[in-house]
């Protein structure tokens, strides 16, 4: 008897069966067609299970896709309605607070209104920034979208001892006064400027300075820049000729006060704080070779009782070998709005020389314990020595104004605030 070894392949298995090879042929052909149908049906059912089992799977992952996409486009829903609703709320302050308070058309100079109409068309897309953007990441405006804004009045009563306290002898014949953002001439006093020199409003200012108003603001002020643009009433003009020298500081004082119905009232409809609101804005013009100081302070007026908040803008544009320095002093009172920033080092070091090597980084600590044990080992409470030692940092940046009355008030407000800070304590 001879066995022959015969192989059946199947599109799904492989098999081997052995078959006896018998003299009679038919018996043997009917076997061998028997057991090939077999293996086929066999094959046939297994592909149809396998098909009907793929799209059975597929139709369960066909469902599950979409109940996934309805569950995305529901969650995409939902982030853009409250997307919509914040940005919808940032639009409604806008409308609400600052649209009211545009000054009237007719009161501004061309220049003026020219720079108004491209902030105003700007405002219609802007969104109030949030700790969301990059550079306010750090910076908190809440206390400012929280509130209502009223305008300030430009005209308003300045007492004249608080005028004579705010002087020092190194300005003299060198003072701008502006009262919620408004340049006030019978306040001023700028006999002392050299001969071509203007400081003023717009209404007299000259063409070449008044071309520069808004350039550099319009292109990188962000979006304070632009609150500014809006509600600006008029601007100080500080424009100096060629070769002009001003030999004192130019010293820039704002005064802010509180209306009459922000000291007391609140939005009757949110219970909103309600601030003053001004907008003062500066321009420094100076020549070829022109140089000055400016010293700009900022203070609230004494009567001031209730809340404001100020929103100023300066530009310096200067002509080759100008010389411009600088001083800026913030006393406003407690009721005014001051944003809370954090501070943050993040130094950055950009090298173009492919062949050198460099290093950097920072320190940010406490005050040093070593420093505060030598003033506690000499009898000083742990609050004095830290007041003692937060004071001589503040004074180190303070004595680069070198003028010794201004130098002087600021040093008390900040013994005031350091003895406040350990009352509250």
């Amino acid at each position: 008897l001879l066995v022959s070894i015969l192989t059946v392949v199947s599109p799904t298995r492989r098999a081997t069966v052995a078959v006896p090879f018998v003299h009679d042929l038919v018996i043997a052909r009917r076997f061998i067609v028997r057991f090939v149908c077999w293996l086929s049906c066999k094959s046939v059912f297994t592909m149809s299970h396998c098909f009907s089992s793929r799209r059975l799977a597929a139709g369960h992952q066909h469902r599950a896709g979409i109940a996934v996409a309805k569950q995305r486009a529901k969650l995409s829903c939902r982030s853009n309605t409250a997307a919509s609703a914040t940005t919808t709320a940032q639009d409604k302050w806008l409308a609400k607070n600052v649209v009211p308070l545009f000054p009237a058309a007719d009161s501004a100079s061309s220049q003026i209104q020219a720079l108004q109409d491209s902030c105003r068309s700007a405002l219609t897309s802007l969104r109030m920034p949030s700790t969301r953007n990059e550079e306010y990441r750090f910076t908190e405006i809440t206390g400012l979208l929280a509130a209502s804004l009223t305008p300030a009045a430009a005209d308003a009563a300045v007492s004249a001892q608080q005028l004579s306290q705010l002087k020092f002898p190194e300005a003299a014949g060198s003072r701008a006064v502006l009262v919620n953002g408004v340049y006030r001439a019978d306040l001023s006093d700028v006999t002392a400027l050299p001969q071509g020199a203007y400081v003023g409003t717009a209404a007299g200012g000259p063409a070449g300075a008044l071309a520069q108003l808004g350039t550099l603001s319009n292109t990188s002020g962000g979006p304070f820049a632009v609150l500014n643009g809006s509600l600006v009433q008029d601007v100080l003009i500080v424009s100096l000729p060629s070769g002009a020298h001003i030999h004192q500081p130019m010293h820039v004082l704002h005064i802010s006060t509180a209306s009459v119905g922000a000291a007391t009232a609140a939005d009757s409809s949110s219970k909103a704080r309600v601030l003053a609101a001004s907008a003062p804005r500066l321009l420094i013009s100076l020549a070829d070779g022109a140089a000055c100081e400016v010293v700009e302070e900022y203070v609230s007026a004494a009567a001031a009782q209730g809340s404001h908040v100020s929103m100023p803008l300066a530009e310096v544009v200067l002509g080759p070998g100008a010389s411009f320095k600088h001083g800026y002093v913030n006393r406003e009172a407690q009721g005014a709005i001051h944003f809370k920033a954090t501070v943050n080092v993040k130094p950055n070091l950009q090298i173009v020389a492919d062949d050198v090597k460099c290093t950097h980084g920072c320190t940010v600590s406490d005050l040093s314990e070593e420093e505060l044990f030598y003033f506690r080992a000499r009898g000083v409470s742990y609050e004095q020595a830290r007041q003692a030692l937060v004071y001589s940092f503040g004074a180190e940046v303070v004595q680069d104004l070198q003028y010794d009355k201004l130098v002087g008030r600021i040093q008390q407000d900040v013994v005031d605030s350091l003895k406040k800070t350990v009352e509250d304590a």
